[in-house]
């Protein structure tokens, strides 16, 4: 594949990436971050018809983060956590069919697409022992069923049909998503042509995708999406140090990779003022949450992160938070991040040390948990608020590179680019060694010599 370069500005952030095509794997549904509350079995010495149905909610299919134009080359599935070991299993025929879908689900099979349906692949299938994970909760995605035709996204409810045949057991895991999913099945049969619905569980699959490597700039409402209103509110004037914490499941379409670059605040619906506001100090810190959060009085505030976080800002601000009659308050002025952040996944802390200035501020929030400092130099908690306030963060979502996992870090995009092509050259030095022509293999090593020396700079 040819490849060439672009930039890619964003006020203080440019990254220069190559533009050829990268495999990812968004998952489905939610994220699918947590293990579910049920399972799908595949029973041994039978045959059965299973159709998913994964809802377009915004924001990425079923929280996925699925985009439009994404081409999918496979899917994966996971064990079920009561699962605790796997030998194995052959599959006589494991056919998957897959194109948009219907946002209700019938019982005639065919009436679930709203389209032209693609046959995926067909026939057998083996996945070994090694395949499967089968420790941690949620199991970790097996290995990428690989499709026969891809299959482009082009937006909208999708559903993936899978007809299978085996003489072995198989327990899916599946997520409980009422508003985001659903399965369609038929136990006995896998020319089966109806079904029975299930509105919520669905198997939680994970997409191998082909995406064009060029970084895209996205907005992640946190928690939740944030929808709607808050059911909090908080205003405050003397300096406080705050913690927040943003459980996994709190961030559904934030995706390990991403790149927060600032973020957006909002006001309470009570509050009809509009205009600046203007803090002496609004410093942040973001990082990943240390196993425990602790916002018991006395406890130390640094504790709750798992390793030193970043420091995105310092210093003064002054925010714009416009006022209006929708509900909930449209987003005010970007904070933008002196040092942005790479999400690696899990729970996010998010740390505002601020020192107000003119006004106070009504500011939307959600309930949830966080950890109160008196002042803004705080080392200790002195209790919390049990909220969280409603962000949108502005995010950078990179190129998805190589064997079917996510690269957050722009370098690490750059340094895999680089490691392929030096692996490829050096082949082509030893097969131009053995053809005799020093001249030729002169200038390769020349080439060599200079991609070695733009991979030991990053």
């Amino acid at each position: 594949m040819k490849e060439f370069h672009f930039s890619f500005t964003l006020g203080f952030l440019a990254v220069i990436l190559p533009a050829a095509a990268f495999a990812g794997h968004p998952s489905v549904p939610g994220g699918a971050a947590t293990e579910g509350s049920g399972s799908s079995d595949i029973v041994a010495n039978t045959q059965g018809t299973f159709q998913n149905l994964y809802r377009d909610l915004g924001g990425g299919l079923g929280g996925s983060g699925l985009r439009v134009g994404d081409t999918i080359t496979g899917i994966s599935l996971r064990l079920d956590s009561s699962v605790s070991s796997f030998s194995g299993i052959f599959f006589d025929r494991f056919d998957i069919q897959i194109g948009l879908g219907n946002a209700n689900l019938v019982t005639a099979l065919a009436d679930n697409f709203s389209g032209a349906v693609t046959q995926a692949r067909t026939g057998p299938l083996t996945l070994l022992s090694a395949d499967m994970p089968i420790t941690g909760a949620p199991r970790s995605f097996g290995k990428v069923i690989k499709f026969d035709t891809p299959y482009v996204y082009g937006g909208g409810n999708l559903i993936i049909e899978t007809r299978v045949k085996s003489f072995d057991s198989f327990t899916i895991d599946t997520v409980d998503t009422t508003n985001k999913a659903g399965i369609v099945t038929n136990d006995v049969s896998a020319n089966a042509t109806t079904g029975t619905i299930t509105v919520g569980p669905a198997w939680s699959m994970a997409f191998e995708v082909i995406r064009e490597g060029k970084p895209v700039l996205a907005t992640v409402n946190i928690p939740n999406g944030a929808i709607a209103d808050g059911d909090e509110f908080s205003s405050w004037g003397v300096p406080y140090t705050f913690q927040y914490l943003y459980p996994a499941a709190a961030l559904p379409n934030l995706d390990p990779g991403d790149q927060i670059c600032g973020f957006c605040l909002r006001l309470d619906q009570s509050d009809t003022s509009s205009g600046s506001a203007t803090y002496g100090r609004f410093d942040v810190k973001i990082g990943q949450a240390a196993a425990t959060f602790q916002n018991g009085s006395g406890s130390l505030l640094a504790d709750n992160f798992a390793s030193p976080p970043t420091m995105a800002r310092s210093g003064p601000l002054t925010l714009i938070l416009p006022a209006a009659t929708t509900n909930p308050r449209p987003f005010g002025s970007f904070v933008a991040f002196e040092a942005p952040y790479t999400y690696t996944g899990g729970d996010l802390v998010i740390e505002w040390r601020v020192v107000a200035g003119n006004a106070l501020n009504t500011l939307d929030y959600n309930s949830g948990t966080d950890a109160l400092g008196f002042g803004a130099d705080a080392t200790t908690s002195n209790g919390d608020f049990g909220s969280v306030p409603v962000m949108q963060l502005k995010v950078i979502k990179p190129a998805l590179a190589g064997g079917g996992r996510a690269i957050g870090d722009v370098r690490a995009v750059l340094k895999l680019s680089l490691n392929n092509k030096i692996k490829k050259l050096k082949k082509k030095i030893k097969k131009t060694k053995k053809s005799g022509s020093s001249r030729k293999v002169k200038s390769l090593k020349g080439k060599l010599k200079k991609l070695q020396k733009q991979l030991k700079a990053l």
